[in-house]
């Protein structure tokens, strides 16, 4: 109940970044959709499935069969929707437009190394769903596997997270990329632990 609750509001915070224009509070949600996916993601890989072969096999095909199944119905009706109409798509979104190359199509099907920059994205927030799915197996397979490691992971992630800061990168480069998911991702993984 609490973590539906957490994500109810976050989500509404995004709607609202987005229906509102309120600059910057959006981006704090989707850090706590990521803090909240490296908390659960710790405790279901320590405490349910395990880092036997077996395990990660059931933890991989749960995340599976949790995140393509919806994504590829949205992903296919917003191609029929771009293709019946290819003039006005793009209007709403720049990046609504049909992928026009079979890697761009392997990309957005796969949700494997969709960019933010990317000229299509028929799902346009499917690059933190790419951020999610890095995570999810870096965490099985090292991250999330004992408390030493998941602290040195923390310590890692702020120190890339200051560094940006200190070297004034633009703030696209602290939120888009892969790992400006980290440092939320290592939090809650840290909390868990």
């Amino acid at each position: 109940m609490m973590f539906g609750t957490y994500r109810y509001c976050l989500a509404h915070l995004v709607v609202l970044t987005h229906l509102a224009s309120w600059p910057g509070v959006g981006s704090y949600a989707v850090f706590g959709f990521y803090m909240l996916s490296g908390f659960l993601m710790s405790l279901i890989l320590n405490e349910r499935y395990g880092f036997s072969l077996q395990g990660l096999r059931g933890y991989a095909a749960n995340r599976a069969l949790r995140i393509y199944p919806p994504y590829l119905f949205v992903l296919a009706a917003t191609a029929v929707v771009v293709w019946a109409l290819p003039n006005f798509a793009p209007q709403v979104r720049g990046s609504l437009i049909l992928p026009d190359t079979w890697l761009a199509w392997a990309q957005q099907i796969g949700i494997v190394g969709i960019d933010w920059q990317a000229r299509s994205r028929l799902i346009p927030a499917s690059w933190s769903l790419y951020a999610e799915l890095v995570y999810y197996v870096a965490m099985a397979l090292v991250l999330a596997r004992n408390r030493t490691i998941v602290l040195l992971w923390l310590g890692a992630s702020v120190a890339y997270t200051l560094w940006l800061l200190v070297s004034g990168a633009e703030w696209q480069l602290r939120y888009y990329p892969v790992l400006a998911a980290s440092l939320p991702f290592s939090l809650g993984a840290t909390i868990y632990c």
